[in-house]
Order: structure tokens, then sequence, then C-alpha cells
């Protein structure tokens, strides 16, 4: 699922939508920004040798690099490529854990890591919905239609509750071991 179609998902659970598409982009980035900030998404690389390769999509920041036995290995990180540094014990295959850059995610074609999204989309639903609500008020009070909106704290602390769930769901570096 691309973050746009996160948006397009979550946006659905609204009746009415009375924030603009620019408003609902920057939202979406927020959450991500913030998702990334919090859980530190992580994505694996498979490295068949210490040749240097293309970084991947998403890259933002090595985690760990260890070789078939969990070894400990430097990484050297190029502004295009990334290489394993092996010594005399390194055994190939080797795992690159590295952090995805959320941030700068394609919105339509970049795919969000799969145990993300349930997370995203509920924190995503209310960040939207904060302003969304005053809009609704601010029409409720212009058109005098009454409706059940939700109250301003309550959505205050589910935000504030997703985010300690967020923190709770960190990723974890893997562990290794340094000779």
């Amino acid at each position: 699922m691309t973050p746009q179609e996160l948006l397009d998902d979550v946006l659905l659970r609204f009746e009415v939508m009375y924030l603009s598409e620019s408003l609902q982009t920057s939202i979406l980035k927020q959450a991500l920004s913030t998702y990334q900030s919090i859980v530190g998404a992580t994505a694996v690389l498979k490295l068949e040798n210490a040749t240097p390769v293309s970084l991947p999509a998403g890259f933002s920041d090595v985690a760990v690099c260890v070789d078939a036995e969990g070894r400990w290995h430097d990484v050297v990180v190029t502004d295009t490529t990334v290489a394993v540094t092996t010594f005399s014990k390194s055994v190939a295959p080797y795992s690159l854990t590295y952090f995805l850059d959320m941030r700068g995610f394609d919105l339509a074609t970049d795919s969000l890591p799969r145990n993300s999204i349930m997370l995203l989309s509920d924190y995503l639903y209310v960040l939207l919905a904060i302003p969304n609500t005053q809009r609704a008020r601010e029409a409720m009070t212009i058109t005098g239609i009454q409706m059940e909106l939700p109250d301003d704290n309550e959505l205050n602390s589910r935000k504030t509750l997703l985010e300690q769930t967020m923190d709770e769901t960190a990723a974890i570096i893997p562990m290794v071991t340094v000779y």
C-alpha cells in the first residue's frame, strides 16, 4: 500500500471531509514523519558479497550489518552506493538492516512497510479528524445543523495514546557479535 492509497482508505472513514487536498497531503506527510521519528521503520537488504550496490529506495541510514554468522560489519555509504567492509572471518551473505526515510517517500509509488499500515491508518485518521472536527463545528454554527462530534480532548488523547503505542512498537535493532 502506498501512502496515497493509505490516505484514500482513511478518507473513506469520514462522512464529510472539510479539509483541502493539499492540507490532507500535508497531514499525511506529518503522520509519516512522526511514525519515522518514533518507530524508526527498518528494512533489510541481503548482500551476496562485499561489492558496492546501489542504495535501496527509501534508504535513510544504516542500523546494522551482519554476516551469515551474526558478526557485525562496518558499512561504507556513499551518495549512491553501499558496501560491506569485510575481514578474514567474514562469511557471506550479509544482512544490512537500514532505516527507511518515510519522509522522503513518493506518495504515489513507494510502498509502506506492511507492519506500519494499521497504526499509521489510525494515527492519520486522528490527525485528520482534529482539524476536520473544528471545521465541522464552524459549519454547524453557520448552518444551524446539529451533529454529534467528538470532543477535542478525546481526539487529542487518542492521538497521544497512538503515539505511545508507536513508541512501544519501535524498531528493535538486531543483536550482533563483535570479535
